[in-house]
């Protein structure tokens, strides 16, 4: 599930925007937008910008995020770790690592394993979790070396707690693989929350299957009789050939 990359709010003579920080955007803004019809909000790290400006704003927020989504991303690395625009989501030495910080993605936390490499050709074996503002032409290819799995936006602090307290635990990355699959194969949106009118049957079943492909080649999802068909269409759009079992 991916969430919005801005957030903005009608406040009447003033519009409430938040994004990413990206200077080069606040550049832009700044630009476009004559100072007095703009401020920043320190108290909740957001930009008043007036009316008047509408346009203006969204001209700049088209700009740079009008093909951008935000999504909860568990990265398995072999090796390596991958970047994001060009920037490491993590750099490391045989002896050390560090998170680094950037406006297209927030590392969340991380579990290493051995080996760690040499000094003069470090390797980073682990998982890596992490937000990631990505356009929808761009993102980090996996290959033998990373693999990529989407889970649901709500789930990324469990997850984190789940990599802190278990994962780190375990003495090499191919046992910690095969446990968080296990917990993944558990993050679904559930019935209840279907029940009571949060989300719908269709993306119920649509999240399950987007966050478990990567993982499992077959998914076997409990459907009401009622909404069989809109989940069916829905999973042929995803390019899938559901079979259905009574």
């Amino acid at each position: 599930m991916s969430a919005n990359v801005y957030e903005i709010v009608n406040e009447g003579e003033w519009i409430r925007v938040k994004f990413p920080y990206a200077p080069i955007v606040i550049n832009e803004l700044k630009r476009v937008i004559p100072f007095q019809f703009r401020k920043f909000d320190k108290n909740s790290n957001t930009w008043l910008i007036h009316c008047e400006r509408v346009e203006e704003l969204q001209y700049v927020l088209k700009k740079y995020f009008g093909e951008m989504e935000r999504k909860c991303l568990v990265i398995v690395c072999r090796g390596e770790t991958p970047s994001v625009y060009g920037i490491p989501m993590v750099t490391y030495g045989r002896d050390s690592f560090y998170i680094e910080k950037a406006w297209c993605f927030n590392v969340l936390t991380v579990a290493r394993y051995p080996p760690h490499g040499s000094r003069k050709h470090p390797e980073f074996h682990g998982v890596i979790l992490a937000e990631v503002f990505k356009d929808r032409k761009i993102g980090i290819e996996p290959s033998d070396k990373v693999e990529v799995i989407e889970i649901p936006w709500e789930n990324r602090l469990e997850i984190k707690d789940f990599i802190e307290n278990e994962l780190r635990k375990l003495e090499n990355l191919d046992k910690a693989f095969e446990k968080l699959k296990q917990r993944i194969n558990t993050l679904v949106i559930t019935t209840t929350q279907v029940e009571e009118g949060k989300v719908s049957e269709t993306h119920r079943v649509e999240t399950l299957v987007k966050t478990l492909r990567t993982t499992y080649r077959k998914i076997i999802v409990e459907v009401p009789e009622d909404k069989l068909d809109e989940v069916l269409t829905k999973l042929k759009e995803l390019g899938l050939e559901p079979k259905v079992t009574q």
